[in-house]
C-alpha cells in the first residue's frame, strides 16, 4: 500500500471518528433534553392532574380521582382518601342519614373541621327527631351535642313542648316535674305554678307547689335543715391538691401545706380571697374584685388567670384552671382541649376533677366533659363535681346520685369528689364517705363540719369551730394543718 492510500485510510477513518464524535455529542444532549422535558412534567404533573381530581370528585367519580392521584405520589392519594370521606358523609348528611354522617367524620379525626360537622351530624338528628314530634328523645339527642350552637336551648324547648303535651295528655305531675327541671326558661316557673294549681285545686301558687311537690310535714322539715346547713357551708374555703392543702381564711388571706417543688404553696401574700382551689401541682383563687390569681406548676398555662375579669366561680383540675364569668361564659387554660364545650353558656357553677370538669346551666341541669360522666333527672341539680372517673350531683331535696353507684345518699347538704372517692355532709353537718378502697376508712370527728374536700391520697375537713384535719396521705406535709384556725 503506497503512502496516497494509506493517507486516504487515515482521512477516512478521522472524519469517522469525527463523524461519530458528532453523534455521540448530539445523542448526549438529546438525552439531556429529553431529561429535562420529563422533569418538568413531574414538576408540572400536578397543576396539570388536580384540575382533573377536582373534576372528578365533583362528579363523584371517586375511583378515577384515586387513579389520578397515584400519578402524583402516595401522600396525595392519603389526603384525597380523607377529602374523599368528608365529602361522601357530606352527602349523607345532606340526604338526612344522620348516624352514618356523624360515623363517617369521626373517623376523619382532626381532619379539616370535622370534629365540628360530628356535632352537626348530632345536631341535624336531634333537629329532625324533634320535627317527628319526639321530644324526649330528641332532648337526649340535643344534651349529646351540648356546646353546638343552641343545641342547651333546643333541649329545654324539647321538654317545655313534652310538658305541654303532657299537661293535654291530663298527666299534670309529669308536666310539673318537667317545668320544674327547667327553672327559668322561658316562661316555665310561670307554667309550673299553674300546673301545680290544676294539679291541686289550690288557688295560691305558692301552697299549691308546696302541695303538689307531695313532700310530708317530715319531709318539708327535712328540707328545712337541709337548707340550713347548705346556708352554713363554706364552699371554697379548703381545697386539695396532689400532695399539698390550701385553705383561704375569714380575713381573706390564705394558708397551705405539704409539696411545694412548684411553688404552689406560696400563697402568703394573696389577700382578700374569696374562693380558693387547688389542682395536681398549682393552687388557684378568686379575689373579692372578680379576678384570679394563680402560683404554682405553669407547664400548660395552666396559673396564665391574670387577664380573667368579672369571675364569680373557679374550679381546678390536675392541670386546668377554669372559670366562669358572673354572664355565665367559661374561661379555661391549661392542659385539655375544651373546643367542644366552648359554647357552653348561661353557667352558673363549675367543678373539676383531675382530667374532667362539669358545669351547671342556670336552670339547673349538668353538663360534662367527658359526656360519659354526664348525669340527667327529672329534677335541677343545685351542685355537681367531678373526678376522672365518675361525677356526681346533688338535688335541692338531698338526693345524691353519681355514674358509678347511682342515687347514694339522700338529705345531703354538700358533696365532694375526689380521685379515691366521694365525701358529703349531711343535714346535721355529718360527714359521710364512700371510697373505692376498702382500706380506706377514716374515724371523722362528732362534730359539725362546714365544707369536706375529698382528694387521691388525702382529704381535709373543715369543722365548725374554724380548725381543718386532713384524713390519709401526709408524705409531703399536707396534712400538717394542726395549727390552721380559719375564723
Amino acid at each position: 500500500m503506497n503512502k496516497k492510500d494509506k493517507a486516504r485510510i487515515l482521512m477516512r477513518r478521522k472524519k469517522e471518528m469525527q463523524f461519530a464524535g458528532g453523534v455521540f455529542r448530539i445523542s448526549v444532549i438529546l438525552a439531556a433534553i429529553l431529561l429535562i422535558v420529563v422533569i418538568i412534567l413531574v414538576e408540572a404533573a400536578p397543576s396539570f392532574i388536580r384540575p382533573k381530581i377536582k373534576r372528578a370528585l365533583a362528579e363523584r367519580d371517586f375511583e378515577g380521582a384515586e387513579k389520578l392521584a397515584g400519578y402524583i405520589g402516595e401522600e396525595e392519594v392519603a389526603s384525597l382518601h380523607k377529602q374523599i370521606l368528608y365529602i361522601q358523609a357530606e352527602d349523607l348528611l345532606i340526604e338526612g342519614r344522620f348516624d352514618e354522617a356523624e360515623n363517617m367524620f369521626s373517623m376523619l379525626g382532626a381532619y379539616e373541621d370535622a370534629p365540628v360537622r360530628v356535632m352537626q351530624a348530632g345536631y341535624r338528628k336531634a333537629e329532625h327527631v324533634m320535627s317527628e314530634g319526639r321530644y324526649e328523645d330528641a332532648a337526649a339527642l340535643f344534651m349529646r351535642v351540648v356546646g353546638y350552637s343552641n343545641a342547651m336551648e333546643m333541649r329545654n324547648e324539647c321538654y317545655y313542648r313534652l310538658a305541654e303535651e303532657k299537661i293535654a295528655a291530663g298527666s299534670l305531675d309529669e308536666a310539673l316535674n318537667l317545668f320544674t327541671m327547667l327553672g327559668n326558661y322561658s316562661d316555665s316557673h310561670n307554667r309550673r305554678i299553674q300546673t301545680a294549681i290544676l294539679l291541686t285545686g289550690i288557688e295560691d301558687g305558692e301552697q299549691a307547689l308546696l302541695a303538689a311537690s307531695g313532700l310530708s310535714q317530715q319531709e318539708l322539715e327535712m328540707l328545712n335543715r337541709l337548707t340550713e346547713t347548705r346556708e352554713r357551708i363554706l364552699r371554697g374555703w379548703v381545697a386539695v391538691g396532689y400532695e399539698h392543702t390550701v385553705a383561704r381564711k375569714a380575713d381573706g388571706t390564705c394558708v397551705a401545706a405539704g409539696d411545694n417543688s412548684f411553688g404552689q404553696t406560696q400563697v402568703d401574700a394573696w389577700t382578700n380571697v374569696i374562693f380558693i382551689d387547688a389542682g395536681a401541682a398549682h393552687t388557684a383563687a378568686l379575689l373579692e374584685n372578680g379576678t384570679v390569681v394563680a402560683c404554682g406548676d405553669n407547664t400548660y398555662g395552666q396559673t396564665d388567670v391574670s387577664g380573667w375579669t368579672n369571675v364569680k366561680a373557679i374550679a381546678t383540675g390536675a392541670y386546668d384552671t377554669f372559670a366562669i364569668t358572673n354572664d355565665g361564659k367559661l374561661l379555661h387554660t391549661g392542659y385539655t382541649d375544651i373546643e367542644k364545650v366552648s359554647g357552653w353558656t348561661e353557667l352558673s357553677d363549675i367543678a373539676a376533677g383531675s382530667y374532667a370538669f362539669s358545669a351547671l346551666s342556670s336552670n339547673g341541669a349538668m353538663l360534662a366533659s367527658p359526656q360519659k360522666l354526664l348525669l340527667g333527672g327529672s329534677e335541677p341539680f343545685i351542685q355537681t363535681d367531678v373526678s376522672t372517673a365518675y361525677a356526681a350531683a346533688l338535688t335541692a331535696q338531698g338526693r345524691v346520685v353519681s355514674t358509678f353507684e347511682g342515687e347514694i345518699w339522700t338529705n345531703t347538704a354538700y358533696i365532694s369528689c375526689g380521685a379515691s372517692g366521694m365525701m358529703a355532709i349531711d343535714a346535721d353537718g355529718r360527714v359521710l364517705s364512700r371510697f373505692f378502697r376498702k382500706t380506706e376508712r377514716y374515724s371523722f370527728e362528732e362534730k359539725p363540719a362546714l365544707l369536706v374536700a375529698a382528694g387521691g391520697a388525702h382529704h381535709a375537713v373543715l369543722y365548725e369551730d374554724g380548725s381543718v384535719k386532713v384524713y390519709g396521705s401526709n408524705d409531703k406535709g399536707q396534712a400538717n394543718t394542726q395549727n390552721w384556725q380559719l375564723f
